[in-house]
């Protein structure tokens, strides 16, 4: 528990020293919450609510995140319930460039229960200027709204039963949690896929890739034809955007190469190792919407496992690798993070291939 010492004294009085909270973390508190699970999948005298009001009894959040998970508790009817949900992307975006990119697009909150919601997708009329008493125009705006429906993340992470009680597994739990969540987001945002009943739309479903400036990938990645290819990129959605933001997400090298060449030209360069060599994306900040809740845990001591990060359809267990937690003394420990997006404009997403390194 982090603490600060208080002084409370009046003259003549002895000093008495007592103990506050610091301010709190969200994302701190949501790996607390796993480690209540891990603990408490290890002990079962003890639940993983007595567990974290025993352990860290100043943080609010670690408790309301087990509470969340295991109660009709929404978005909706508590409060504290959302700055813990927007504590998740920061976390994921080290190893997630769309959670990053998320972080600048218009973002949302799951209201109770688990229905549909739908975003409009506006083109406004365009307004002009009028003299004093003279009729003004009236236009029609082009509405399209676009559906997001309830989606989660899920991933399965495998620890022993010593990490738990490390001092150090704070941290730990976070950046395990973090690097299984961040690649299935990206795989999934940058993605061309229709969508379906598991997994919203790739941004880039519907949308034709950009022939390169000259026809052809850059020669080398200089100043100039970095700066072409990303300026063809940024005006296809610059319509879009007006005067907002654009990011650029790019394959990891093509992304370092772009990041020498142009330094800081006031634009968002990400990388992402879920797009293919030589694959740079421009999106209109205002063009995506995108809802993340607060995660869930689910744990198990006495699971056997195919270890396995790829999906194995109706076949689990028939191929693969397993691995028995009971035998193993290890805990596996499950996490359900709500998440889905929308793209509001095809219009502003753009994307090239071929571009080299």
């Amino acid at each position: 528990m982090n603490t600060v010492a208080v002084e409370k004294f009046r003259p003549g009085e002895r000093v008495e020293l007592t103990e506050r909270p610091l301010k709190g973390d969200p994302m701190r508190s949501i790996a607390r919450a796993a480690i209540a699970y891990g603990h408490c999948a290890l002990d079962r005298a003890m639940r993983p609510d007595e567990y974290a009001e025993k352990t860290w009894p100043f943080d609010a959040d670690v408790a309301r995140v087990i509470r969340a998970a295991t109660t009709p508790t929404s978005m909706a009817n508590t409060a504290a319930l959302v700055e813990i949900a927007l504590a998740v992307l920061p976390a994921l975006a080290p190893v997630s460039a769309a959670a990053a990119l998320f972080e600048v697009a218009l973002k949302l909150q799951f209201g109770a229960g688990a229905n549909a919601f739908s975003i409009p997708g506006v083109i406004p009329p365009n307004a002009v200027f009028v003299g004093e008493g003279l009729p003004k125009p009236v236009g029609q705006g082009t509405s399209s709204a676009q559906t997001m429906n309830p989606h989660k993340i899920a991933c399965i992470v495998v620890a022993s039963g010593e990490l738990f009680a490390q001092a150090a597994a704070e941290t730990m739990l976070r950046q395990m949690l973090a690097e299984a969540a961040g690649p299935a987001l990206d795989a999934a945002v940058f993605g061309s896929g229709a969508g379906s009943a598991n997994v919203p739309a790739g941004i880039l479903n519907g949308i034709v890739a950009l022939t390169p400036p000259g026809g052809g990938p850059p020669a080398s990645a200089t100043y100039d034809n970095v700066l072409a290819f990303m300026g063809q990129l940024g005006g296809a959605v610059a319509r879009v955007a007006g005067n907002g933001e654009i990011v650029f997400v790019m394959a990891p090298s093509l992304a370092v190469t772009s990041r020498l060449a142009v330094g800081n030209a006031g634009y968002k360069i990400l990388a992402s190792s879920a797009l293919a060599d030589g694959t740079a994306i421009a999106v209109a900040a205002n063009a995506l919407a995108s809802a993340v809740g607060v995660p869930g845990f689910e744990t198990s001591t006495q699971a056997t496992l195919q270890m396995d990060d790829a999906a194995a359809g109706g076949a689990l267990l028939s191929t693969g690798p397993a691995s028995s937690m009971f035998q193993t003394a290890q805990v596996a420990l499950k996490m359900l993070t709500p998440a889905t997006w929308a793209r509001r404009a095809a219009g502003g997403v753009a994307y090239m291939t071929g571009l080299g390194a």
